[in-house]
């Protein structure tokens, strides 16, 4: 809702109503690569069962990182977990080696 604040009238209500069908969760199942995926359990901007539902749809391997304190933002570096995930997925990747499991 955010993104159309600028907007007024039925011109913000139809991007509103657009947008419902641009969530990443309507495309996953066409996803097939590899996802690194967080979870903030107290995220309440992309709630953890609509980020399960959306990646257990995807044919590709996945791994997910669950963050309990997490919030949207990961406040208080409540998403430090998911940085080193990806920064070895990263190293791996750019380096042409397989993903590491995780520790």
């Amino acid at each position: 809702e955010a993104a159309a604040a600028w907007l007024k009238g039925d011109e913000r209500a139809n991007v509103l109503n657009v947008c419902r069908y641009f969530d990443a969760e309507n495309f996953a199942v066409n996803i097939k690569c590899p996802l690194l995926v967080s979870i903030g359990l107290i995220d309440t901007t992309c709630p953890p069962a609509g980020i399960f539902a959306a990646a257990n749809q995807t044919k590709g391997p996945r791994e997910f990182v669950v963050l309990p304190l997490s919030d949207h933002h990961g406040t208080g570096n409540a998403q430090a977990a998911m940085a080193a995930r990806m920064a070895a997925w990263r190293k791996a990747i750019t380096a042409g080696k397989p993903i590491p499991p995780p520790k």
